[in-house]
């Protein structure tokens, strides 16, 4: 059984606040230091950050493609039925396996475009989400967090706490230099 994204974020988020709540309260008195706890809305993060957009305009153009490929398949598939209507008999039965294989060639390119157009979006979806999660950490440590969590998992919250918009903004920026220098 496959958790949904939400479900995944929602469990990690709980089992970080589990695990750290109770280590914090040894650390909290060796360093006397203050509990800092941030929040973000990870999917608008996701949703928000140029580079998913990119890539998803770019799996788009690869499904625009293979649709496109598989619709000249299905016309060609038609076109031989209608050669098949004009044809007597003893001249049907080529085409017909001529018609049976195209149609196989159709299943088989869709099935196969299907799966790796998942796979392209699983991959994409995972590095992304790897990509975030790294500068969240980053940013986290750098502006001396104890915690950052979803706000999905969240009761109240202040919006003080909410570091969501800066991660987009300063993820853009970087994704910005990032295409200007030509890397991927």
């Amino acid at each position: 059984m496959m958790m949904s994204f939400r479900n995944v974020i929602i469990f990690l988020a709980v089992l970080a606040v589990a695990v750290l709540g109770t280590t914090y309260h040894q650390t909290a008195r060796a360093s006397d230091g203050e509990l800092k706890i941030g929040y973000v809305n990870f999917e608008k993060i996701f949703d928000g950050y140029d580079k998913t957009k990119a890539l998803n305009e770019g799996l788009q153009k690869r499904k625009y493609e293979k649709e496109v490929d598989g619709q000249k398949m299905v016309d060609e598939i038609n076109q031989l039925r209608n050669e098949l209507q004009l044809l007597s008999e003893e001249a049907k039965e080529p085409k017909q396996k001529e018609l049976t294989d195209k149609m196989r060639i159709l299943r088989d390119f869709t099935n196969d475009s299907k799966a790796e157009l998942l796979k392209k979006r699983d991959e994409i979806f995972k590095g992304l989400t790897k990509e975030i999660v790294t500068f969240i950490e980053k940013k986290g440590k750098a502006d001396g967090y104890t915690l950052v969590l979803d706000d999905q998992v969240l009761y109240y919250k202040a919006t003080a706490n909410d570091l969501t918009e800066e991660i987009i903004k300063v993820l853009n920026e970087s994704y910005k230099k990032e295409k200007a220098s030509g890397k991927k």
